[in-house]
């Protein structure tokens, strides 16, 4: 294994006595670290900080509630680029577009292009429910073939100026091989190879410049593979560099390279033996493999490591459950999801075991959602917006799913919690991954299982007891400076509040003294008044001269 490795400038943070802080960095340049480490620790009492690994969010979001109103079960499912073909029960091919925002991964969209109506008649013998439906594409995208174990359907997506605008356009063909059961099929170096279980694997040259019209070329099988056991050919999955990989639940997978001249080279080129009683398959890249299948009571997904320059192999990791069974796999960018009855496990994917923390503390669990088929979505214009994220595509029996995971990546938490804690820490901080920066590290290869890409730096924390105007102070002086600051509040509080009552006091005082006064005069000169108006009345007051009063001056 090649390791690369380098050190970034040291990096010094602050905490608080029972303060918890979390902290990112920049890893380098990684698109995803798959572990953190700390090492060669010194400080006073025990390390306040700690790792916490790498997690995923989980979403699940029905993108298909104000299409299918009338939940109509869907049969098939394929998704490619940014689009989605589904086959329904009522045999109506549609084609949706996948809509993704840019700025970020989520909230994917799905809306309908166009659909066309199938004969069932074309289709006959096909009993709905009984055999299985096949939806795969070939010449990036430009076709679309419908595969039932009586007939093949090609469809030609024209697309007239903008995507928005693409349209489905039946192809008639006729050169195809009834079968009694089809299970797979992958488009590869210009042939369509479809695994027919028990009678091998039929080969079809798809030429697009000949009116897309396909030709049966011949049946892969013991005889013509020269193979010393019968072929049962359950699945089906392609790499990087157009070799097929066979799935034979007796015989492990059979590893098969189509030529790129003449398909009379093609050949196989290995044999993974040791895989008994596989079902499904899934590659990513040139070099990771994931099987799973069934062997004695109990299911098992294993992860293998394949060398195409040496063609051989290694098992990285092996799970086994006698509680769950797998019934599909499907590998995105980071993620590889596990697909079961009901229930479904998530592992993060090639990370080689040497390098992993315990075995099995990058899976996760999804349950209460029957997936009847899935697909992985790669969304390539956001991936260099909105790293380490993974999109899928699923049906149900009557919904479309998108499945959205987000690697949340590996933190360090500190708290100090301690009196011997306070003070200075140093440790070394390590970031591993598989994933390396081509302009820092040299590395040949963007993402290499056989290829460890390391980062580390010195990392200073400084506990501090509590942190006031700069200065360090104990919490016993903290509670009395606060004591002493609330009781020179409250005093002021209270010497306003009595100021604020005697001003008003006396103002009140001033103004019943005024009222007083003002009474006084009022009274004063009411009084004067009456005097003068006694005298003046006595004195028009007249006697006759029999000493008897007149009144006739007050009339």
């Amino acid at each position: 294994m090649k390791k690369y490795h380098q050190i970034l400038p040291n990096v010094t943070k602050e905490v608080h006595y029972n303060e918890t802080q979390e902290y990112e960095f920049d890893y380098g340049g990684f698109r995803t670290t798959f572990s953190m480490e700390i090492q060669d620790y010194e400080g006073k009492g025990p390390n306040p900080c700690e790792i916490m690994p790498r997690s995923v969010d989980i979403e699940f979001d029905r993108l298909d509630a104000s299409i299918n109103t009338n939940n109509i079960e869907y049969l098939a499912m394929h998704s490619f680029n940014n689009i989605l073909v589904t086959l329904n029960a009522e045999f109506n091919l549609q084609v949706f577009y996948i809509r993704t925002p840019v700025a970020m991964f989520k909230n994917i969209d799905i809306y309908l292009l166009d659909s066309i109506k199938i004969d069932p008649q074309t289709l006959s013998p096909y009993t709905p429910g009984s055999q299985n439906i096949i939806i795969t594409n070939s010449h990036n995208g430009e076709l679309v073939h419908l595969l039932f174990p009586s007939t093949m359907l090609t469809f030609e997506m024209v697309r007239i100026e903008e995507i928005s605008s693409l349209k489905i356009k039946l192809l008639k063909n006729s050169d195809y091989r009834v079968r009694k059961e089809i299970s797979a099929a992958q488009f590869s170096k210009g042939y369509l190879f479809v695994s027919v279980d028990q009678d091998g694997i039929d080969v079809y040259q798809i030429d697009k410049q000949l009116s897309t019209k396909y030709l049966f070329i011949k049946n892969l099988n013991q005889n013509t593979l020269q193979l010393p056991f019968f072929l049962n050919a359950v699945d089906l999955a392609t790499d990087l560099s157009h070799r097929l990989y066979i799935v034979c639940p007796n015989n492990g997978v059979l590893i098969y390279f189509v030529s790129e001249t003449t398909f009379e080279s093609s050949g196989i080129v290995h044999t993974i033996s040791n895989l008994r009683n596989s079902t499904k398959i899934a590659v990513r890249g040139d070099h990771t493999l994931v099987v799973i299948g069934d062997d004695i009571e109990r299911s098992y997904i294993t992860e293998i490591f394949y060398d195409i320059e040496s063609n051989d192999y290694f098992i990285n990791r092996y799970f086994t459950s006698t509680e769950y069974t797998w019934t599909d796999v499907q590998m995105g960018e980071l993620f590889t999801f596990i697909q079961g009855r009901g229930y479904h496990k998530i592992l993060y994917q090639g990370i080689n075991k040497e390098l992993m923390p315990q075995s099995d503390k990058h899976s996760d669990f999804l349950n209460g959602i029957a997936l009847q088929e899935i697909d992985q979505y790669d969304v390539k214009q956001v991936q260099s917006v909105y790293k380490g994220s993974t999109s899928f595509i699923a049906i149900t029996e009557n919904s479309i799913y998108g499945i959205e995971l987000q690697e949340v990546p590996p933190k360090l938490v500190c708290r100090a919690d301690q009196k011997s804690q306070i003070g200075e820490s140093n440790m070394r901080l390590v970031f591993n991954s598989t994933d390396c920066n081509l302009a820092t590290f040299h590395s040949p290869i963007l993402y290499n299982v056989w290829q460890m890409c390391q980062t580390d730096f010195n990392f200073k924390l400084v506990v501090h007891d509590i942190w006031i105007d700069g200065q360090n102070v104990s919490v016993a002086g903290l509670i009395a400076i606060i004591v002493i600051l609330v009781f020179i509040i409250l005093v002021m509080v209270f010497a306003y509040l009595f100021h604020i009552y005697k001003s008003r006091f006396s103002k009140t005082e001033s103004e019943l003294q005024d009222i007083k006064q003002k009474y006084l005069i009022l009274e004063t000169a009411s009084s004067k008044n009456k005097d003068t108006t006694v005298m003046q009345d006595k004195s028009n007051l007249q006697f006759n001269n029999n000493n008897q009063l007149d009144t006739s001056a007050l009339r």
